[in-house]
């Protein structure tokens, strides 16, 4: 609706709309007139009803309203509305309940009313005492139950919490399991007459989790003037192994994050700890143990610290020792819930007696009377980061769809329909009209804020730091010096290559040897500081811009763009976020570009399964995937293939799935991945898992490379390939005569070995050939008849006699002489390797192990490899040839791209066959930068090492880039807000339809459209564009990329980027081939007259022929274009 919004942006001082404002009218906010909304308000509804309190109770939940001690993210914005929230449904909207039911109930009492008397004046007239006929009595009962229903408001109450209560759960709206006693349905499933419908609990919602979770969650303590701030933080978290696959008995818990020197043993609590018995202690035991008041954060060991009056508590994420798995017996939540026990313990056993207070506040609830603000922070952080969460997709239809049913089977009761008893009637469907009344705008209300969420999670996200990886042969030599001078990079490349070992004399060792003294550089050894020879020696070094500053960034792609446009030379493209945003990034450059997908996502096992809400982990599972595989089936081609790698415990869910997105199955490979088995709790265990492989209706797998074991079988080689003679009498399975008779037939076979067919025509009745010439002098007649066990068999021949003839040449005659004396004469074809085949349907080959073609790779990397299971290289190199991705010039995506085991087997393919493939690689986890990026650069470097050390020094080119994305979070974190003014207070104010119209459904939009990470900031310096969010606990600015973001906006092929005299250009082409010139300034420094100027002078370094010039700002260049530009 646009009427509220229209007139509240149309109101004096919004000429520009509201933007960046505190969300509505808030009760004693500054400027607020309270006394002039309040006197249009009513009283509170029921404020001792029992069913009303619940109903308070859940819409305070659903509302956030009951976390107004939490100060991050969305809390942070809806603690701002807390109190006009809380006003606006006590007193405003939840009284309409009693007006909706007076208005029908006054009406039907005075109908009664009149009814009545109307009777018993009739009675008199009659001579009949009125009180003793039938009618007067039935009016009667009526008009008292009318006067009697006083439980009609509080039946009103209990339907709408009872309706919200079955579709809200910590934080999500979600069809929840309700059984019904009677057989009747209780939810329904929507379908539109498919043949097969897949459904699932939360199939209708964003599934949003990321593990930027980890992130500072902070909440308040005290009120009034002691009001202080607590901090929970990760200091380490031992994150997901190679998509969230946990071993069994290594699922990870939080515990409090300290030092080995000073991390004293956690021990299980007994009975409740409190302020009061905690024992005192003076200063000097404060000094011995974890914090004193306004102690500084850094350089403190300890799990506990006080910063500037903020409480600081420091968690890592990790599995349990074996001695805490003994301290703390149990699985899942209940382990979980002794140790934070524990950690309440020892954070108060850390703090002053001041905040011991504090921190042991009463926070009951009816399950725990004892708890305290401390134990319900504590499990909901570990909760908060042990769960999925949820954005539902269309909240406000869904509940409206579901409030009708609702009503029609509950709180209409059909008996009353049945009963004739219209009175009776009257007063349910007036109830039902109250619920209705109030539970549409109450929908409205959570829609707006659900929607508002959406909204964040759907926006396209900022790029926030652009980095890019090349390797020296790349690079122009005139940057040379420069880089050899940068000490940074210096250390990073004697770190990951170990190149102070390189000498010019040592030989280096080969693959699977140990580690010599040093090895060979070219000739040019290793110096410190590097020299300019050195990097032309080494040319397949990785330099990364972080190490550099922007002015050298720019100066390298500058010099990369006269090799040719940028984006044909980039190799690969690495992204540091959760996969969706990435995928929703990705969408206008790669649409219908990508010919392979291969993923590896995180599935339930049965020894370690993931944890979702409320135990739906198949259903969240499925609304985690089905999202993501939508964004990435637009990126294929018309003949891409999607490769999933996927256990027993999701197969069958995720095939479903599959059917039901893409046009054909085109296979399900078993594949041997774990030849020693899995730990199954009570099932047979494990040894493969499946790749499943889909794709479009003509599309066919790309062919696997042929193994030893199958080339064996073809022994010879020509130019032809791999290929072997092969005799021409069929052997195997129908091969007699009987079998197929037209293969029966004579081959005329000359002393010089020369084949041919003789003139014979068919019997279709005697079903055999007739034939109608006689062999030559010098010919022999030779039949596929074949001696066994001393008896011809009539056997039949492996080709048609019109192929034989047309191909007589290429036969090969071999004579052999019998014991007999008589001469046997075979008939030999050429049979090539076929190494365009379709893969076979089972992948048992050795080099799948994960353990033996995986791990130890990884290991080999890295001397202390930091994941567990990481796919074998040589078994995702297979699944990449099989999805279409072998070929070369392919585009390649995986996003989930977990260790980089994909990244690793895209440049192996390229070592094999030269192909100038292009990847995609997306990943979320922190070991984004301390596995994926380190092992790409290796293995460019590389191809065989050994603890760390490069075996060899044959690295291949590339050149590729690496992006970080805003998060979700970060998107939260910079909502900027601010309240309406006064003029516009004072209009919602004496507006009251007005008013509620604009709380329910645009406030929230409205008041935060000024946000930075809503672009509500204008662009005159976009090099300095930031959005402040929490890092580490602290609010801070970060950079957001607006030339690249803008780029992946417009789908933009980058050709060229030069940084000119202040002015950022860019060219390329959109993805309707036109030529783009995007010019970026800072309006303080280049004002139009200054661009047009800069334009003049650079024309002739621009593309001569330019479709569209974009640049921030307005501008006058329209007066500088050519023709054919826009």
């Amino acid at each position: 609706m646009a009427d509220a919004s229209e007139q509240i942006k149309s109101s004096p001082g919004m000429e520009g709309g509201i933007v960046g404002a505190d969300l509505c009218v808030r009760p004693n906010h500054p400027g607020v007139k309270d006394e002039t909304m309040n006197s249009k308000r009513m009283q509170p509804a029921s404020p001792s009803n029992e069913k009303f309190d619940r109903l308070k109770a859940i819409l305070r939940e659903m509302f956030q309203l009951d976390r107004g001690d939490l100060d991050f993210g969305l809390y942070r914005i809806m603690n701002l509305k807390a109190k006009e929230i809380e006003a606006f449904l006590e007193y405003d909207l939840l009284p309409q309940v009693r007006g909706a039911l007076e208005e029908n109930t006054a009406g039907t009492q005075a109908e009664l009313e009149k009814e009545l008397a109307e009777t018993r004046g009739q009675a008199k007239n009659l001579g009949v005492d009125p009180e003793t006929t039938q009618k007067v009595k039935e009016l009667k009962r009526q008009l008292a139950e009318a006067k009697a229903d006083l439980a009609a408001e509080t039946d009103v109450y209990n339907h709408l919490a009872n309706f919200f209560a079955r579709y809200y759960n910590e934080g999500d709206f979600m069809s929840l399991r309700r059984y019904s006693g009677g057989g009747q349905p209780t939810y329904l499933i929507p379908y539109d007459g498919e043949e097969v419908k897949l459904h699932w609990a939360n199939a209708d919602q964003y599934y949003v989790k990321t593990t930027e979770n980890y992130s500072s969650y902070v909440f308040i303590v005290g009120a009034g003037t002691e009001v202080r701030r607590v901090r929970f933080e990760i200091a380490t978290a031992d994150n997901e192994k190679d998509n969230v696959k946990e071993a069994s008995g290594k699922q990870r818990r939080f515990l409090l994050a300290e030092s080995e020197r000073t991390k004293p043993v956690l021990s299980p609590v007994e009975g409740p700890v409190r302020a009061s018995t905690l024992p005192l202690r003076d200063d000097a035991q404060h000094e011995r143990n974890l914090v004193r008041p306004e102690r500084s954060v850094s350089g403190v060991e300890g799990a506990v610290a006080i910063d500037n009056g903020e409480l600081i508590v420091r968690f890592e994420h990790r599995p349990l020792t074996d001695r805490e798995k003994k301290t703390f017996p149990g699985t899942g939540s209940k382990q979980q819930d002794r140790i934070n026990e524990a950690i309440a313990k020892r954070i108060l056993q850390g703090v002053q007696h001041d905040w011991q207070v504090l921190l042991t506040v009463s926070a009951p609830t009816e399950h725990d009377p004892e708890r305290t603000v401390l134990d319900k922070h504590l499990a909901v952080y570990t909760a908060k980061n042990s769960f999925d969460y949820f954005i539902h997709k269309d909240l406000g239809g869904f509940l409206r769809r579901e409030l009708d049913f609702y009503l029609k089977n509950d709180v209409l009761n059909l008996d009353d329909l049945r009963l004739g008893d219209t009175a009776r009637l009257d007063r349910a469907l007036a109830r039902m009209r109250a619920v209705r009344h109030v539970a549409d705008k109450l929908i409205d209300f959570l829609a707006q804020l659900e929607n508002f969420q959406k909204q964040l999670w759907l926006k396209k996200k900022f790029i926030l730091d652009t980095q890019y990886c090349v390797t020296l042969d790349r690079i122009p030599e005139s940057l040379y010096a420069e880089i050899a001078a940068n000490k940074s990079q210096h250390a990073e490349w004697v770190k990951l290559f170990a190149i102070d070992e390189i000498t010019n004399s040592s030989p280096l060792p080969t693959a699977g040897e140990g580690q010599g003294e040093g090895d060979q550089g070219n000739g040019t050894p290793y110096t410190n500081p590097l020299t300019v020879d050195f990097l032309k020696a080494n040319p397949y070094i990785v330099l990364e811009t972080r190490h550099f500053n922007a002015d050298f960034t720019s100066r390298l792609l500058a010099g990369l763009s006269e090799a040719g446009p940028l984006d044909e030379q980039m190799d690969g493209l690495l992204i540091h976020s959760e996969n969706f945003q990435a995928l929703n990034l990705l969408q206008a450059r790669y649409q219908g570009q990508v010919n392979c997908i291969y993923i590896d996502p995180p599935y339930n096992t049965d020894s370690s399964p993931i944890l979702y809400k409320n135990d739906y982990k198949d259903s969240s599972w499925l609304s985690m995937m089905e999202r993501r595989l939508s964004l990435a089936k637009t990126l294929l081609q018309s003949n891409g293939i999607l490769c999933c790698a996927i256990d027993d415990e999701e197969a069958w869910r995720l095939r479903a799935l599959l059917q039901g997105m893409f046009a054909k199955e085109i296979g399900v490979a078993p594949v041997r991945s774990t030849p020693i088995g899995r730990t199954s709790r009570g099932k047979l265990s494990p040894t493969h898992e499946y790749a499943l492989f889909y794709g479009g209706e003509n599309t066919v797998p790309g062919p696997l490379i042929k193994t030893e074991k199958e080339k064996r079988r073809y022994p010879l080689y020509d130019e032809g390939g791999h290929y072997a003679w092969r005799n021409l009498l069929r052997t195997g399975t129908n091969d007699k005569r009987a079998d197929r008779p037209k293969l029966y037939y004579p081959i005329f076979v000359g002393h010089d070995d020369v084949l041919r067919i003789p003139k014979m025509k068919w019997d279709e009745q005697k079903t055999e050939y007739q034939i109608l010439e006689s062999p030559k002098k010098n010919e022999t007649v030779v039949w596929p008849i074949k001696k066994q066990d001393g008896k011809k068999v009539e056997k039949n021949w492996e080709r048609g006699w019109e192929r034989v003839a047309r191909e007589a040449d290429k036969y090969r005659v071999q004579r052999k002489n019998e014991d007999s004396g008589a001469e046997e004469i075979s008939i030999h074809f050429i049979q090539r390797m076929d190494v365009s085949s379709a893969p076979k349907t089972w992948w048992g080959d050795s080099k799948y192990a994960s353990s033996n073609h995986g791990a130890k790779i990884l290991n080999d990397l890295f001397v202390d490899s930091p994941l567990d299971f990481p796919k074998s290289v040589a078994l995702v190199e297979d699944c990449i040839r099989a999805s279409g991705g072998g070929e070369q010039g392919s585009q390649i995506v995986d996003y989930f791209a977990g260790s980089g085991t994909t990244g690793h087997a895209i440049i192996n393919l390229h070592r094999t066959d030269g192909g100038a493939r292009k990847y995609i690689l997306v990943e979320v986890a922190q070991y984004f930068d301390t596995v994926l990026l380190p092992r790409m650069k290796k293995v460019v470097y590389s191809p065989d090492w050994k603890d760390g050390k490069p075996l060899s020094r044959e690295g291949v080119s590339q050149f590729f880039k690496y992006i970080r994305l805003e998060s979700y979070e970060d998107t939260l974190d910079s909502l900027e807000v601010r309240p309406p003014d006064s003029a516009q207070q004072d209009l919602l104010a004496n507006n009251p339809t007005l008013a509620e119209d604009y709380r329910l459904r645009y406030a929230l939009g409205v008041e935060t459209a000024d946000s930075a990470c809503l672009l509500g900031k204008d662009f005159t310096d976009p090099f300095a564009y930031t959005l402040s969010v929490v890092r580490d606990g602290t609010r801070r600015e970060i950079p957001v990329d607006l030339p690249e973001t803008f780029n992946y906006l417009l789908g933009l092929r980058t050709e060229s980027r030069r940084r000119m005299d202040g002015v950022l250009a860019i060219t390329g082409t959109d993805p309707d081939g036109k030529h783009n010139l995007i010019l970026w300034r800072n309006l303080n420094e280049t004002d139009n007259a200054a661009l047009e100027i800069w334009f003049t002078n650079h024309r002739a370094e621009l593309p001569e022929s330019l479709d569209i010039i974009y640049t921030n700002g307005d501008h006058t260049l329209n007066a500088l274009k050519r023709p054919t530009e826009t």
